[in-house]
């Protein structure tokens, strides 16, 4: 499966600085995004060390081989799947120790969100708020779950849908990277289908727009390179309180892009 792929990163209207950070890895076809925080510009560093670590551990799996597992192996999921788990947790592992070493770092934490494609497997991984999102034949359906307080009460049945959209709270989380020594991940997998479209964002689009104000943007199928652009100046129109990271990925059939390529040549072309 081949991926075409686009990512912006935006400052936002209302913060001085960028806490977000993103990461793609063509060859290996591999997502990440990760959303900061701790205050002090300490989640700079500690969204910057997750999108360094994690590419560099998925390399090391897919590419040298080498195949330890950072914590425990999921049987219920494949190797690359537990790779990507394994390398979040080894990010976890160096934030907190970054943390713990240097107290001007203290407190730090960051989201993450990340996105392998494997042959015709979508892996997929997260902890915290940050989110990910599949466009597929004319459907949006977001794939991951917030491990925020706001959407732990959402599940629970203490808060309606409508409290929780509307709630002074939803910035507060209760997982992330960072904070303890061990990080519990949530890892999916799913198989992949030509034409899927993949989204990752930090929540700062999310908490400045509506899942269908998203879609209605995106529906259409635009290349990567314009929902980026599309979808930071919605959140920015809407106010752009928080900084704003968007990856978008589609999927298709290496042969379909060579086919589309020769009829593009030789319409082109004819006389």
């Amino acid at each position: 499966m081949k991926l075409i792929i686009a990512g912006k990163t935006d400052k936002g209207v209302v913060r001085q600085n960028n806490e977000d950070a993103y990461a793609v890895d063509e060859e290996i076809k591999l997502l990440v995004v990760c959303d900061g925080a701790g205050g002090q510009a300490t989640g700079e560093v500690a969204s910057k060390i997750a999108t360094d670590v994690i590419p560099t551990q998925m390399r090391r799996a897919l590419i040298n081989k080498e195949r330890t597992i950072f914590g425990e192996k999921n049987p219920n999921f494949s190797d690359e799947t537990n790779f990507l788990a394994s390398s979040i947790r080894f990010a976890n592992q160096v934030i907190f120790e970054a943390a713990r070493k240097y107290p001007q770092n203290s407190g730090m934490a960051t989201t993450v969100v990340s996105v392998l494609v494997k042959d015709d497997t979508i892996s997929y991984c997260n902890v915290g708020d940050s989110r990910i999102y599949l466009i597929r034949e004319g459907t949006f359906k977001q794939l991951t779950n917030d491990h925020s307080l706001v959407m732990e009460q959402l599940r629970r049945c203490l808060i309606t849908k409508d409290q929780a959209e509307k709630s002074e709270y939803k910035n507060i989380l209760v997982r992330a990277l960072g904070p303890k020594q061990d990080v519990e991940v949530d890892m999916q997998e799913m198989p992949a289908k030509e034409g899927d479209l993949l989204m990752l964002c930090s929540d700062g689009l999310t908490h400045m727009t509506k899942d269908s104000e998203i879609f209605e943007k995106i529906k259409n199928g635009q290349v990567p390179e314009e929902i980026c652009e599309k979808l930071i100046n919605l959140a920015n129109d809407a106010g752009g309180k928080d900084n704003i990271t968007v990856i978008a990925a589609k999927l298709t059939k290496e042969e379909g892009i060579l086919k589309n390529f020769v009829s593009f040549i030789r319409g082109k072309y004819a006389s």
